[in-house]
């Protein structure tokens, strides 16, 4: 297993999207390989980054501003 098989496949196999054959190839591969570990976890954060931004919401003031503009 290659590093660079990991990286190509990076996103996949974070979101889960991976064939159970080729997850299991890159499980083994970061048990040994602390670069790539370091490249999964940082997605893994990335990820969870982008899911907190999309949860916040826009002031009330503004959504009520907004609101306001459209309906003139």
């Amino acid at each position: 297993m290659s590093c660079s098989f990991v990286r190509d496949n990076l996103h996949d196999f974070v979101s889960g999207e991976l064939n159970s054959s080729d997850a299991e190839r890159i499980e083994n591969h970061l048990q040994s390989c602390e670069s790539c570990r370091a490249c999964v976890s940082n997605m893994h954060g990335f990820r969870s980054r982008v899911r907190n931004l999309l949860k916040m919401t826009a002031p009330q003031e503004l959504r009520d501003s907004i609101l306001m503009k459209t309906s003139e």
